[in-house]
C-alpha cells in the first residue's frame, strides 16, 4: 500500500500490513499501530481537532511504515525459507545445523529488536 492513512482514515494491523504468521508478529504489529495512533491522536499531544486528524495520521504512517514493512519482508523471507521441500529443504536444514548457536541467537535478537 502506498500509505496506511488517507485523509481522516487510517488502517492498522492486517488491514495495513498483512503478513504470514511465520514470525508471530501480526498481532504485535497491530498493537504497535494502535499505540502509535493513540500517541498521534491522543491528549498527550493536545488532542486532535478534526482539522488536524489528516496531518496526524500521516505522522502515524511515517512512524509505522518502516518497521511494519521490515517485519512483512522478514516474515515473507521466513515463509519462503520454511516452506521449501525436497533437496532445497535438505540444503536448508544442513546449512542451519552448521550455524553456531551463539551466532543464530544474536541474529534472532537483532531481528526482534529491529
Amino acid at each position: 500500500m502506498p500509505s496506511f492513512a488517507a485523509g481522516r482514515i487510517a488502517l492498522l494491523g492486517d488491514a495495513a500490513h498483512a503478513m504470514s504468521p511465520d514470525l508471530g508478529q501480526g498481532v504485535s504489529q497491530a498493537f504497535e499501530d494502535a499505540a502509535a495512533l493513540c500517541h498521534h491522536l491522543g491528549h498527550r499531544l493536545g488532542g486532535a481537532e478534526p482539522a488536524d486528524v489528516a496531518e496526524r495520521l500521516l505522522r502515524y504512517d511515517a512512524e509505522r511504515r518502516l518497521r511494519a514493512t521490515r517485519m512483512m519482508r522478514a516474515a515473507f523471507r521466513q515463509s519462503r525459507l520454511t516452506s521449501r521441500t525436497g533437496i532445497a529443504a535438505w540444503l536448508r536444514d544442513t546449512s542451519l545445523r552448521a550455524v553456531p548457536s551463539r551466532l543464530a541467537t544474536r541474529r534472532l535478537a537483532a531481528l526482534w529488536n529491529a
